[in-house]
């Protein structure tokens, strides 16, 4: 692929910091009585579907999170068990839709239920034939309880995901180190889907968000990360 345009890019990840997001994390760490967490349209599912949309027609039900007790509601809010995207508030969505360029993604309403019901959005990212890792121009490294232990090198996807499949401990997984991701278009947030590369924001969305105050906002220093 022809090297058309970089940009610079973030890891994005929820703020832990106690005076923000309160005392507890994550902030969501409950459904309310009744919500039936294993169901197929139950936002637990949302998990198994980094690499493509969940299926057509399947309603998934985000009504039902309840704040943690001691926990702040911020703009960007973190959720347990919940991969793949990013949960916020209505005034974050409406500024992200209205001002950046997204990868591909579905949004789904959410209820948050605190001292009052408040309206959230999960916007769900996941990857597609526009976003490609470059596996020969990126790094691993074996990872173990937050120790690095060697380092890893897989020549393309089927590798990585060999790795994955025969690893004998479940305890230990292959992280990124540096990420050389190809895209076919400018997106200013996608879904990094490889191990920690997570949520991927551009300087655009970092800026934006910064300007605009958006609150449980983080970002991850333990991956380099190249876009062209």
């Amino acid at each position: 692929m022809t090297n058309l345009f970089k940009m610079k890019y973030f890891s994005l990840i929820n703020s832990s910091e106690v005076k923000e997001i309160g005392v507890n994390y994550p902030q969501v760490g409950n459904v309310i009585n009744g919500f039936d967490i294993n169901a197929k349209n139950s936002f637990y599912t949302v998990r198994f579907y980094s690499d493509k949309p969940v299926e057509p027609g399947t309603d998934i039900n985000m009504d039902g999170l309840v704040l943690t007790k001691g926990s702040k509601k911020t703009d960007l809010l973190s959720v347990f068990d919940l991969s793949e995207g990013i949960m916020v508030s209505e005034r974050m969505k409406n500024a992200i839709q209205k001002n950046l360029v997204l990868g591909p993604h579905t949004i789904y309403p959410a209820k948050l239920y605190g001292k009052e019901i408040s309206n959230y959005y999960w916007f769900h990212f996941y990857m597609d034939k526009t976003i490609a890792l470059d596996f020969t121009l990126s790094s691993f490294y074996e990872e173990h309880i937050f120790t690095k232990l060697r380092s890893l090198a897989f020549e393309n996807k089927s590798d990585f995901m060999k790795y994955q499949k025969n690893k004998v401990d479940s305890a230990k997984w292959a992280a990124l180190e540096k990420a050389s991701f190809q895209l076919k278009s400018k997106y200013d947030i996608f879904n990094g889907y490889y191990t920690n590369a997570g949520i991927l924001v551009s300087k655009k969305a970092k800026d934006l968000f910064e300007i605009l105050q958006f609150t449980g906002i983080a970002y991850s220093d333990k991956i380099e990360i190249e876009v062209s």
